[in-house]
């Protein structure tokens, strides 16, 4: 029997969390980078994106991300969509995906770091914004409430092989992770031992 250690159990964890949120994380960080870049270039017009692009480098601040306002909500958005900074998001995303190369973006000095935009949540990007912030908000419950029920449960078995007889589907999640007991004690070079010691060989 191979005993279910707490190591096990924190790694078939995140196993299960990759498998079943991975996708949809991801698909939170393309769109986080395109609402980046929509509220960018809301900001600043065409004609003064090409001025800002046009002016020597070290004249204007660069910056990762930009920030908003929706009704009361305060958002700050990542231009490469990078959301492995929360205690979920990040658990999820840190150990799965390689970071996105930083993508930053030239603000007038007045500008960078500042809340550049407030949007209504009713209409146009405004809402788009307030349904990706809400969308992020739920998942990441989702996220916290399926961690704790596989974290009960997984607290409830103290051997692999008694949780995957009772959980059969779980077994893909703990490949690599609980390596089976050896079947036999290994192999030892008794003759040189005994007589190294003197000991009496058995008969």
């Amino acid at each position: 029997m191979t005993r279910l250690l707490n190591s096990m159990r924190e790694k078939i964890t995140d196993n299960l969390m990759v498998h079943s949120f991975l996708p949809r994380c991801e698909q939170k960080m393309v769109e986080q980078a395109q609402l980046a870049a929509a509220v960018y270039d809301d900001f600043y017009s065409g004609k003064e994106r090409e001025v800002i692009n046009g002016l020597p480098a070290g004249w204007l601040s660069s910056w990762d991300y930009v920030r908003c306002r929706v009704d009361e909500n305060d958002l700050s958005l990542n231009f490469n969509g990078w959301i492995g900074s929360g205690p979920v998001f990040g658990v999820l995303i840190d150990a799965s995906v390689k970071r996105p190369e930083k993508t930053e973006r030239r603000f007038a000095s007045c500008d960078g770091g500042r809340y550049v935009k407030v949007y209504e949540g009713n209409k146009g990007l405004g809402k788009r914004l307030l349904a990706y912030s809400r969308d992020c908000g739920a998942l990441d419950e989702q996220l916290r409430d399926a961690r704790r029920k596989a974290e009960a449960t997984l607290a409830k078995f103290t051997t692999v092989e008694k949780l995957i007889e009772t959980w059969p589907e779980i077994e893909p999640m703990t490949v690599g992770v609980c390596a089976p007991a050896p079947a036999s004690l290994p192999a030892l070079a008794t003759d040189t031992l005994n007589n190294m010691f003197g000991l009496p060989v058995a008969s």
